[in-house]
C-alpha cells in the first residue's frame, strides 16, 4: 500500500480531532465520549452516524452525549429517585 491509499490513524482524522477539541464532549470534559471511547471507537461511531465533516462529527457526538445523559437521568428516576421517592406507601 502506498502512502496515498494508506488510511490515516484514527487520531489524525479531522473529525476525531474536532470532537476531541470540543469544549462540551472533548478531552477533559468528563463526557461519555471523553471517558469511554478510544480514537478508533470514536471514528467508528462518527462513520456509523454518517458525519462527513468535523462540524457534523461534533454535532452528532454532542447529540449522542445528550442522549446518554438523558438515559442516565431516566435510570436514576426509575431506581429510587424522582417520582418514585416518598410515594406515600410505608
Amino acid at each position: 500500500m502506498d502512502q496515498e491509499t494508506k488510511p490515516a490513524a484514527a487520531s489524525e482524522d479531522p473529525r476525531v480531532v474536532a470532537v476531541r477539541a470540543d469544549r462540551k464532549v472533548g478531552r477533559g470534559t468528563c463526557s461519555y465520549i471523553d471517558e469511554t471511547m478510544t480514537d478508533a471507537e470514536l471514528l467508528e461511531q462518527v462513520e456509523r452516524v454518517g458525519a462527513k465533516t468535523p462540524t457534523a462529527a461534533v454535532r452528532e457526538m454532542r447529540a449522542l452525549d445528550a442522549l446518554l445523559k438523558e438515559h442516565e437521568r431516566e435510570l436514576q428516576i426509575g431506581y429510587g429517585g424522582g417520582m418514585y421517592r416518598n410515594s406515600g406507601s410505608s
